[in-house]
C-alpha cells in the first residue's frame, strides 16, 4: 500500500476551496401588473403590507367588486 495515493493526479491531491460568492443582484426587476382574481380589474391598492419568514405579503381589496385577496413577493 505504500505510494498508493502518489499515482493520482494533482488536482485530486490538492483540495481547492471555493470562493464565497454573494447572490447577484438583478439590474432589472421584472413587475407584473396586479389584477382582482374576480373581475379581472386592475384598480387593486394594496390595502396593508406584512412580511414574514422574508416574504413580502401585500393585501390588496379591488375598487370594482370589492373582492379582497393577498400576493405574494418572490
Amino acid at each position: 500500500m505504500s505510494g498508493f495515493l502518489d499515482e493520482l493526479p494533482e488536482s485530486f491531491q490538492q483540495q481547492r476551496k471555493r470562493k464565497k460568492t454573494r447572490p447577484k443582484i438583478p439590474d432589472v426587476v421584472i413587475w407584473h401588473v396586479i389584477r382582482c382574481p374576480k373581475c379581472k380589474s386592475e384598480k387593486v391598492p394594496v390595502q396593508r403590507t406584512k412580511v414574514e419568514d422574508g416574504f413580502t405579503i401585500r393585501y390588496h381589496k379591488c375598487q370594482k367588486c370589492g373582492f379582497c385577496f393577498k400576493s405574494v413577493e418572490k
